[in-house]
C-alpha cells in the first residue's frame, strides 16, 4: 500500500502488468482490488467502481476464502467510493450485497469487512434523515457480532452503540440514549485497547452531555468525574482529549449551580494536566478555561486575580496562530482592560487595549474584527474623557 499511496501512478503500471500475465486467481483477485484503490487515489472513481464489479462478476461465486475476502473488500470499497460521489442509496445496496453475500460467514478476513460495512450503511442512513433505520442496523450489528472477541470487531461494535446512542438523542429518545451508553460502558469498560476506550470514553462524555440537558447537573458532573477516574492518566490523544472536554464541562456546571470555587478549581485542574499540550483539542480547553476562570473570578470581585487569568491566556497563546486561541486571546485582552478600567487602572488599560489592536487590528476573520471594534470603542471613549468631555 505504500507504492500505492506515495506514487499511484507507478503502482497503477505495476498492477496492470501483473494483471495482464494471467496470474493465478489469488492474485489476480488481490490484485483487481489493489488496482481499484489505486484508480480511486489516482481521482477516477468511475474507472474504480468498473473494476470492483469485473471484481464481482469475475469472482462472486467463488467457494475459496482467498477470493471472497477480495470479493467482500471490494463491495466494501465500492460502498465508500459510493458514498463520496454522493450516491447514497447505491452505497448502501452494495452494503446490503455483502451481507446477501457473507453475512453469516464464520472467517474474520469476511466478519470484518461485513461489521465495516453495517456501521457505514448506518452512519449513510442517519446522513439521510433516516434515523430509525439507522438504529436498525446498528440493532442487527449487535445481534451479529455482539459476542465477538477480536478487536477488529469489537472495535466496530463500540463504535456502533456510541453512533446509536447518538442518534436517539437526536431524536428526543434521551432515556434510550443514555441506556446505550450505559451498555457500552458495561461490555467495554474494562477494556486496554485504544479503539475500545475511545469508544467508552466518548460515550460517558455524551451521557454527561446529555444529563446536563436534563437538569440532572450532579450526575453529570458524575459522570465527568468518572471520566477522570477512568482516563485521567491516559497518553492517547483522543481520550485525553474527553478527559479535557470532562473537565471543562464539570466548571461550566459548577458555575451555573453558583459553585464559582468550584467551577475555578476545574478549571485550575484543565491547566495543571493539559497546560503544556500541543494538540490543538486540548490547547482549546486550556485556554476557554483560562478565559471562563477570569469571567468567574471577576464576577467574584477578584479583579486582580482575573487579571492574572487574562495574563496567563496571553503567556500561553498570544503567539498561536490558529483562530481559536486566537479569538481568545482577543477576548482575554478585551477583558483585562476593561477590568483594569474598573479598578482605576486607565493608563494600563489604554496599554492593553493598544496591544490588542496591534495584535489583530488587521484581522479579517469576523469573530476577531467584533472584538477589535469594541476596543476601538473604548480607546475613544478613554481619549475624549481625558481630554475633559463627559461620554454620553
Amino acid at each position: 500500500m505504500t507504492l500505492i499511496n506515495q506514487n499511484p501512478e507507478s503502482a497503477l503500471a505495476i498492477l496492470d502488468a501483473a494483471l495482464i500475465a494471467e496470474p493465478p486467481d489469488r492474485v489476480a483477485a488481490a490484485a483487481m482490488v489493489a488496482r481499484a484503490y489505486t484508480m480511486g487515489n489516482l481521482g477516477r472513481a468511475e474507472e474504480e467502481l468498473t473494476v470492483y464489479d469485473e471484481l464481482i462478476a469475475r469472482f462472486g461465486s467463488a467457494t475459496e476464502l482467498p477470493l471472497r475476502e477480495q470479493v467482500a473488500k471490494g463491495l466494501l470499497n465500492k460502498g465508500v467510493t459510493l458514498g463520496a460521489l454522493g450516491r447514497s442509496n447505491d452505497e448502501i445496496a452494495a452494503y446490503d450485497d455483502m451481507l446477501v453475500r457473507f453475512g453469516s460467514a464464520t472467517e474474520l478476513p469476511l466478519r470484518e469487512p461485513v461489521v465495516k460495512g453495517l456501521i457505514n450503511k448506518g452512519v449513510t442512513l442517519g446522513a439521510l434523515g433516516r434515523s430509525n433505520d439507522a438504529i436498525a442496523v446498528y440493532d442487527d450489528m449487535l445481534a451479529r457480532f455482539g459476542s465477538a472477541t477480536e478487536l477488529s470487531i469489537r472495535g466496530p461494535v463500540a463504535k456502533g452503540l456510541l453512533n446509536k446512542g447518538v442518534t436517539l438523542g437526536a431524536l428526543g429518545r434521551t432515556d434510550d440514549e443514555i441506556a446505550v451508553y450505559d451498555e457500552l460502558l458495561a461490555r467495554f469498560g474494562s477494556s486496554a485497547e485504544l479503539p475500545l476506550r475511545e469508544q467508552v470514553s466518548m460515550g460517558l462524555f455524551n451521557k454527561g452531555v446529555t444529563l446536563g440537558a436534563l437538569g440532572r447537573s450532579n450526575d453529570a458532573m458524575a459522570v465527568y468525574d468518572e471520566i477522570l477516574a477512568r482516563f485521567g492518566s491516559a497518553a492517547e490523544l483522543p481520550v485525553r482529549e474527553q478527559v479535557a472536554k470532562g473537565l471543562f464541562n464539570k466548571g461550566v456546571t459548577l458555575g451555573a449551580l453558583g459553585c464559582s470555587n468550584d467551577e475555578v478549581a476545574a478549571y485550575d485542574e484543565i491547566l495543571a494536566r493539559f497546560g503544556s499540550a500541543t494538540e490543538l483539542p486540548l490547547r482549546e480547553r486550556v485556554a476557554n478555561g483560562l478565559f471562563n476562570k477570569g469571567v468567574t473570578l471577576g464576577a467574584l470581585g477578584r479583579g486582580d486575580d482575573e487579571v492574572a487569568a487574562y495574563d496567563e491566556i496571553l503567556a500561553h497563546f498570544g503567539s498561536a496562530t490558529e483562530l481559536p486561541l486566537r479569538e481568545l486571546v482577543a477576548k482575554g485582552l478585551h477583558n483585562k482592560g476593561v477590568r483594569l478600567g474598573a479598578l482605576g487602572h486607565s493608563e494600563n488599560q489604554v496599554a492593553v487595549l493598544e496591544d490588542l489592536l496591534a495584535r489583530f487590528g488587521f484581522a479579517e476573520e469576523p469573530t476577531l474584527a467584533e472584538v477589535v471594534d469594541l476596543a476601538l470603542d473604548s480607546l475613544t471613549q478613554l481619549a475624549f474623557i481625558a481630554m475633559g468631555g463627559e461620554w454620553p
